[in-house]
């Protein structure tokens, strides 16, 4: 599967019941490829964050096309190492970073996802506080918080889900 347009969250429920987002997955992005067998079920749920559409592939066309194509097999494999590579530094980034540096994440990844360009008109997002908070491993009231100080210091301009401007360079210090 992958996803042709717009926006899918992969999260998984922790022991307490609260959900933990893995990924968003944006245009172009594959979902739901961990699988070996037609049989395996997923370990997290997919949730659509806006109108989206997600083109399914057979397991058993999928595999075939992987028999026969050598470039389709080392695709796929940078997609895992990329995924493997960004997990990592999500849980550096949970385990080591203070909340500003998780909230700050947070927006280069929606940066990336949307394809936000510096000094452009904007992306219209569709994740609230509290998936922000999701992503970042923290609370919703220390997301608002964070964004509240981004605001004083110019490094965001935001109204509502509409994002006016995102200083980058900023947000990577």
């Amino acid at each position: 599967q992958f996803v042709q347009s717009g926006l899918i969250k992969q999260e998984l429920v922790g022991q307490k019941k609260r959900p933990f987002i893995l990924r968003l997955c944006g245009q172009g992005q594959p979902m739901g490829h961990r699988s070996l067998s037609a049989n395996d079920i997923q370990p997290y749920t997919a949730t659509a964050v806006e109108d989206s559409r997600v083109c399914f592939i057979e397991m058993d066309f999928f595999n075939g096309l992987l028999k026969k194509s050598e470039s389709l097999r080392q695709a796929l494999q940078k997609i895992y190492l990329k995924e493997i590579k960004e997990a990592e530094n999500k849980l550096i980034n949970i385990a080591h970073h203070s909340v500003r540096e998780k909230v700050a994440n947070v927006l280069l990844e929606l940066c990336e996802v949307y394809d936000y360009k510096n000094h452009t008109n904007g992306i219209r997002i569709q994740v609230d506080r509290q998936e922000m908070a999701d992503l970042a491993g923290t609370t919703k009231e220390q997301v608002s918080k964070v964004l509240a100080q981004f605001t004083r210091e110019k490094i965001i301009r935001f109204r509502t889900k509409h994002v006016k401007y995102l200083d980058i360079e900023s947000l990577h210090k």
